[in-house]
């Protein structure tokens, strides 16, 4: 098992340009680090967040000498997915509507994120980890392990960059064929989806997730930040996708 760190974040390079953050970027990055770890280049992504938005361009732009085996993905989606999901809830569908008005809280922050120098620099003074603390108390299930994500959003703001190189480019994207006759075999996929995500609302994961060929969506009891919470829960579930997936391989 390889984990990495995405770029603006932890010990990864951290560039300045606003472009080198985007979609694409960070699939090329995914690729880069399985070409250099992998067995033949056979791999299981397991991602989480904007690691899953990088994750799901993998899969759907495949790159020589990778072939993901699965994907499984948390509080996430594909930006293509996700932009064919929010234009299928503009019909007059009072149901549809209503999930789309669900998203005003993920269309708010992803916004405010954008702001230059303010968003930073409320960043840097350790407003958006007090509202991660307050966020994780109230929706989150289990306990982060001791130490764990001190000043997180601080010290990788430079991450920022990344609603600003995506979010509206994806919402008026090409909107992908539900079947498509590329030379390509789909990649497995589990989309696990958790109940109480208030940073990307369940319906607009679950939703962007119908839009993929071989694709199972589970719903959990948790918060976005559940990799970190309950590490166990995603561990095991990620687990028996992968045996089932290669046990239908072999």
């Amino acid at each position: 098992m390889v984990l990495f760190d995405m770029r603006g974040a932890g010990r990864s390079d951290r560039p300045q340009r606003v472009a080198e953050y985007s979609v694409s970027q960070l699939a090329d990055d995914i690729a880069t680090v399985a070409r250099t770890v992998a067995d033949n280049g056979h791999v299981h992504l397991l991602a989480h967040n904007w690691g899953g938005a990088g994750a799901w361009d993998l899969a759907l732009h495949p790159v020589d000498g990778i072939e993901l085996l699965s994907l499984t993905t948390i509080g996430s989606a594909s930006a293509e997915y996700y932009s064919a999901w929010v234009r299928d809830q503009l019909r007059f569908n009072w149901q549809h509507l209503r999930d789309l008005f669900g998203t005003w809280s993920i269309n708010t922050y992803m916004t405010f994120f954008q702001v230059p120098v303010i968003a930073p620099a409320l960043f840097k003074v350790g407003v958006a980890d007090a509202a991660m603390s307050f966020a994780k108390w109230k929706f989150e299930k289990g306990k982060e392990p001791d130490g764990y994500g001190h000043r997180l959003a601080s010290r990788n703001r430079d991450g920022l960059r990344i609603y600003s190189a995506n979010i509206y480019s994806a919402l008026f994207g090409a909107k992908p064929a539900r079947h498509t006759g590329e030379p390509r075999k789909p990649v497995p996929s589990l989309v696990i989806v958790p109940e109480n995500d208030k940073l990307f609302p369940p319906a607009a994961q679950a939703g962007a997730a119908e839009w993929a060929i071989d694709c199972r969506i589970r719903f959990v009891d948790g918060g976005h930040w559940l990799p970190s919470h309950q590490p166990e829960l995603v561990a095991k579930m990620a687990a028996d996708f992968i045996e089932e997936i290669e046990e239908r391989q072999n």
